[in-house]
Formats: structure tokens, sequence, C-alpha cells
């Protein structure tokens, strides 16, 4: 089941470019100086691609081991399951 759509959200924009049985595809836009809340998901592993600008993810086991990196555009990091 493909389904395509926007969400609108504090920190610029989620599309749902697709869905299935097995993965979804989102496409993030977050305006510059902006981010979004920190998470933690125990079923999926999530992947990104940096298409363009630069990102910082803050990542760790808990929230006390928290460490920040930066990515460009190209960059790729894959986030285990917690």
């Amino acid at each position: 089941m493909s389904e395509h759509r926007v969400i609108e959200k504090p920190w610029g924009r989620e599309e749902v470019v697709e869905i299935n049985d097995k993965y979804m595809v989102k496409k993030l836009t977050m305006w510059a100086g902006h981010r979004c809340s920190l998470q933690y998901h125990n079923i999926k592993k999530e992947t990104i691609y940096v298409l363009s600008g630069v990102l910082k993810i803050i990542q760790g086991a808990s929230q006390e081991a928290l460490e920040e990196k930066l990515y460009r555009a190209g960059d790729t990091i894959t986030i285990p399951l917690v």
C-alpha cells in the first residue's frame, strides 16, 4: 500500500513517501535552527540519509549517555533498536 501524505510540524514537514508491510519511507524537512523531540524505538530500526544541509543527531543508550554528531549531505546513519 503506497500512501503519500504531508504532515506539517513545528520544526518543518514530514512527507510519507511509501508505507507497506515491511518498511516506511519518510522525507523530513527540518527548518534551520529547529529541532524535533528526543525519541526512541523498541520495534523499528531507523536509517537517515541527509540530502542537504547539516543535521545534528544526539543519540545514546540512555538519556544519561547521549553524544552528538554532525551529518552532512550524502551522510547516512542507522539508529538501532533500543
